[in-house]
C-alpha cells in the first residue's frame, strides 16, 4: 500500500509478502533492466478491472527504514519488481492504465483466464 492511498502526504509504502514486512520511506528505484514484459496488472484503485501493462524485468530499489537507516535492494525480478514498480508508480501519480501495452487492454476481473490479451500472448510463446 503506498501513503497517498490512505490520504498521508508521507512518500512511503508498507510491504508485507515476499519481501518481507517492512516500511520504505522515500523509495526510489535506481535501476531499471532494459528487458521488459507484458503482464496483467490489478489495483485497488480500479478494483472490478485488470490491465496488459509492460514492466521493467529487473529493478533496484533503495529507501530509509523506520530507524533512519538505508536499505538496498539490488536486482529484484519478476513478481517483486513488478509490485515495487506498481508501488512506486502510485508515489509518482502513475496509475496501470497509464502503463497499457495498447489503447483499451483493460479487461472485467471475472474475464481473467478467459481473455488474453495479444502482447501477452506473444509473450508466453
Amino acid at each position: 500500500m503506498a501513503a497517498r492511498q490512505i490520504g498521508s502526504s508521507y512518500r512511503m509504502i508498507a510491504f508485507n509478502g515476499s519481501m518481507g514486512t517492512f516500511l520504505a520511506i522515500n523509495p526510489i528505484i535506481t535501476w531499471r533492466s532494459e528487458e521488459m514484459f507484458p503482464l496483467w496488472d490489478d489495483c485497488f484503485s480500479l478494483p472490478s478491472a485488470s490491465a496488459a501493462v509492460m514492466r521493467h524485468r529487473e529493478i533496484s530499489f533503495e529507501y530509509i527504514d523506520q530507524t533512519g537507516q538505508p536499505i538496498r535492494f539490488h536486482r529484484l525480478s519478476d513478481d517483486q519488481a513488478q509490485l515495487v514498480q506498481h508501488q512506486v508508480d502510485h508515489l509518482d501519480g502513475i496509475l496501470m492504465v497509464d502503463r497499457l501495452v495498447s489503447p483499451g487492454a483493460i479487461i472485467a476481473r471475472e474475464m481473467m483466464g478467459r481473455a488474453v490479451h495479444p502482447s501477452l500472448r506473444q509473450a508466453a510463446a
